[in-house]
């Protein structure tokens, strides 16, 4: 049974709503390690805006443009801006996205259908979402949204690595900022 604690840490992923935290913990007493309110943070590294909804929110864009481009060919209009600042429309649209997302574990196409989503101001018709998805193309949005919340944040990262370009590489990249917190505070992991 060894008495150092540093040997004992653990590193904690939280992939919460709207961000993401990777948390250096230790067993605040040796006895007890196995309890989790034993447990002592020793450092962490958090990274807003990339959670389990930006996952939602890609499927939602991928959706509606979609139905934009089948809407060009003859469908009902559907204008995305319009949806999105009807907050009821906005909420279905969501609920359906959350319900469909699991979906791609086991499939490389989901459904998703939002009957009279919205209405069409001319027609006074019904406009109904019903799309299928790809997991390639939901995916390849799902890059883009990385892409764009990687360029804003810079304080996540370690810059002893080359700047992340992908999930793996953030995960990475965050990892290192931690230990390279963890050192500094508490000399973790000496050099020597």
């Amino acid at each position: 049974h060894n008495n150092n604690n540093n040997n004992n840490m653990v590193v904690v992923v939280d992939v919460g709503a709207m961000q993401t935290t990777l948390t250096l913990v230790s067993p605040s007493n040796e006895k007890r390690v196995h309890e989790y309110n034993s447990l002592e943070v020793q450092t962490h590294v958090t990274l807003p805006g990339f959670g389990g909804e930006a996952l939602v929110k890609c499927l939602v864009e991928t959706a509606l443009q979609q139905q934009q481009h089948s809407n060009d060919d003859g469908g009902g209009s559907l204008d995305p801006a319009v949806v999105l600042k009807d907050s009821m429309a906005k909420q279905r649209l969501y609920n359906a996205a959350r319900l469909s997302l699991p979906e791609f574990a086991t499939s490389t196409r989901i459904p998703m259908n939002v009957p009279f989503l919205s209405m069409n101001v001319q027609t006074r018709q019904p406009i109904n979402l019903d799309v299928s998805i790809s997991r390639n193309v939901w995916e390849q949005r799902v890059q883009e949204y990385i892409q764009q919340q990687l360029q804003q944040q810079d304080s996540s990262f370690s810059s002893a690595v080359p700047p992340p370009t992908d999930v793996s590489s953030c995960f990475l990249s965050m990892f290192m900022k931690l230990l390279e917190q963890a050192s500094s505070q508490q000399n973790v992991y000496p050099t020597s």
